[in-house]
């Protein structure tokens, strides 16, 4: 049986919680708080919206096309500065 979920959309905080400019925070609050299931379309499009805005492309900008962060040859010392 699932956990009560006493949270509602009519929520002042659960609706900001819910505003566009945090994609990862607006996954988390439908799936955590208000227990949207994992193929609902609300939940997939904000999953989908995390790696279009927000920090998270940001961050992934600066990784190099190949798949590195640093130099290659920099690899092993990389870990002591990152």
């Amino acid at each position: 049986m699932d956990k009560l979920r006493p949270f509602t959309t009519d929520d002042p905080v659960i609706t900001w919680l819910l505003e566009n400019d945090q994609p990862s925070v607006r996954y988390r609050t439908l799936q955590d708080l208000l227990g949207f299931p994992a193929d609902h379309p609300k939940l997939v499009a904000a999953r989908a919206g995390i790696a279009q805005s927000g920090p998270v492309p940001e961050l992934l900008a600066h990784q190099h096309i190949e798949g590195y962060w640093d130099l290659p040859e920099k690899f092993y010392n990389a870990k002591y500065t990152g």
